[in-house]
């Protein structure tokens, strides 16, 4: 009882915080206490939200990013992972790799879409490379970090029992590496929506980017909260789904929150 109390108490919690936010932001507008035609009150925000949803083009936009997003990142995780595994299994890979990775991961990722839209043209090519690169960074090195924070102890006992060196990658490695994997996904989904929407202000005539570009351009300041709210309710789905993963594939690691 206790626990299931502690639950609901903080699923209150939860879902108060933002309610009181947009409680207040509305109780400012409607006292005009903010001027709002750069903050539209939160109902006016959704009643846009819907208009634009159900009878304008916000619903396609909506789809032709996320189909963006979605190629991207299954683009930039695998590669992320398999160098990650790589670097972390393999010291001649890990020396071949690290420079390259430490010379290249400072480098802004948005900066290289001029070179992304000279080699791949304005297509989805360009959109799909500038996600994955993104993406491909945090998975690969959260992947590393969590190979090296494996107890040795697990590499040892397959040693002793003369486990095959595939076997290894699947029963010791992944697992190990699991928990710090699903996170670098996590942060690259965001990372990836920052730069397919940053790409889609430039390039490309659909996605919540161009929306948001041609509500900057008219002046629609509520459509261009409309947007923005969609990629928030996005932001949300996204923590939702990654927390069921790790409950359901790393439940050891689990911390109580």
């Amino acid at each position: 009882m206790t626990t299931l109390a502690g639950t609901a108490r903080r699923t209150l919690l939860s879902v108060a915080s933002p309610v009181v936010v947009l409680a207040l932001w509305e109780l400012l507008t409607r006292t005009k206490a903010i001027d709002t035609r750069f903050w539209p009150a939160p109902t006016t925000i959704a009643s846009n939200l819907w208009d634009a949803f159900v009878h304008g083009t916000l619903r396609h936009d909506v789809g032709v990013t996320t189909v963006r997003l979605l190629i991207g990142i299954a683009i930039g995780a695998t590669a992320g992972i398999v160098v990650g595994l790589g670097m972390g299994l393999s010291r001649t890979f890990r020396t071949l790799v690290r420079p390259l990775m430490a010379m290249t991961y400072p480098i802004p990722k948005i900066a290289v879409l001029p070179l992304f839209l000279l080699v791949f043209g304005l297509g989805e090519t360009t959109m799909w490379a500038i996600v994955s690169v993104g993406v491909f960074y945090l998975v690969a090195m959260n992947s590393f970090a969590g190979i090296r924070e494996i107890d040795p102890i697990y590499g040892e006992t397959a040693t002793v029992y003369r486990v095959s060196h595939w076997r290894r990658i699947w029963t010791v490695a992944l697992p190990g590496a699991l928990p710090l994997m699903l996170t670098g996904i996590e942060l690259g989904i965001g990372v990836g929506f920052l730069l397919v929407v940053s790409a889609e202000f430039v390039n490309g005539s659909t996605g919540l980017g161009h929306a948001i570009w041609q509500a900057w351009q008219t002046f629609d300041v509520p459509l261009m909260y409309a947007a923005l709210a969609v990629i928030a309710i996005y932001g949300l789905i996204v923590q939702v789904v990654m927390r069921t993963l790790h409950k359901r594939l790393v439940p050891w690691r689990i911390e109580h929150d």
